[in-house]
């Protein structure tokens, strides 16, 4: 975890054939240099969507737009390095846990079930 270099993921594409699935790994722990993370338009219920973010020290970026979850995992607040998370047109989502102190950009128009930000 020593390294100074830039990592990104991306699991899912902005275009893909309609009723077409993401699938992400099972855990996202090992991954200690990822620095952007994005699972955008990845069609992600809450039942898909990681719950080991807290496992990503390293995180600064954090894009979760389009996706069909209602409830972000609690341990997005682990994240102290986070510095932006994109949450637009999740328009299922419900509430926003907890963020971490550090977060500078938060994103979520079109959140139209939006009903709480702890």
């Amino acid at each position: 975890c020593g390294s100074r270099n830039r990592y990104i993921i991306s699991f899912c594409s902005a275009i893909k054939p309609p009723g077409s699935i993401c699938l992400l790994p099972a855990s996202l722990s090992g991954l200690c240099s990822l620095t952007e993370l994005v699972l955008q338009n990845c069609k992600l219920s809450d039942d898909a969507l990681p719950n080991d973010f807290g496992s990503l020290p390293s995180l600064q970026e954090l894009d979760l737009r389009r996706n069909n979850f209602h409830c972000l995992s609690a341990s997005i607040s682990h994240l102290s390095k986070l510095q932006s998370l994109r949450l637009d047109d999740c328009t299922m989502l419900k509430s926003i846990p907890d963020l971490p102190e550090n977060l500078v950009y938060l994103n979520a128009p079109n959140c139209t079930s939006l009903e709480r930000i702890s």
